[in-house]
């Protein structure tokens, strides 16, 4: 999985990679259903989301505890 604020950004990842799923806009607004996780990463990212908390919030709800 990925997300980046750019459509360019996720459309080259995709092409690049062997990402399957990368998602344009905020990390926020990604619906991942019943998915969990036993690991996030993330490098980089609080200084560029609008709300950190709500994203935290929302890589703890998915994590798989």
């Amino acid at each position: 999985y990925a997300t980046d604020f750019s459509k360019d950004a996720v459309a080259v990842a995709k092409k690049r990679t062997k990402i399957k799923k990368a998602w344009a806009g905020d990390i926020c607004d990604i619906d991942f259903g019943k998915q969990r996780f036993d690991v996030i990463h993330m490098r980089a990212v609080f200084e560029h989301v609008m709300d950190p908390k709500a994203v935290l919030e929302l890589l703890i709800r998915n994590l798989q505890l």
